[in-house]
């Protein structure tokens, strides 16, 4: 019983070949400057997000504002991108 049910899956997977034939990767055929700027594109994402969480620190240490100044700039910053996300409708 076990052999029948091997035989049939090598069937359809034969038919299946058929119908679709089994294509090389297309990853190694884009070009270069593909690659190239998705790593750039990578790098930018993670060099912002390291900078959006240790910006307040830098303002509080360095620059010496206050913990108010530090919250009332975040909330404006995170209230204009609310008002923003609301008038383009996403």
């Amino acid at each position: 019983m076990a052999d029948l049910w091997l035989l049939r899956f090598f069937d359809i997977q034969t038919k299946c070949q058929k119908i679709i034939p089994l294509t090389p990767s297309p990853l190694g055929q884009m070009p270069r400057a593909i690659w190239v700027l998705g790593f750039v594109s990578l790098l930018m994402d993670i060099s912002s997000e390291l900078i959006h969480s240790l910006l307040p620190m830098f303002m509080l240490t360095t620059l010496g504002m206050s913990v108010f100044t530090i919250g009332l700039i975040e909330g404006i910053a995170e209230s204009t991108a609310l008002v923003v996300k609301v008038f383009s409708r996403q």
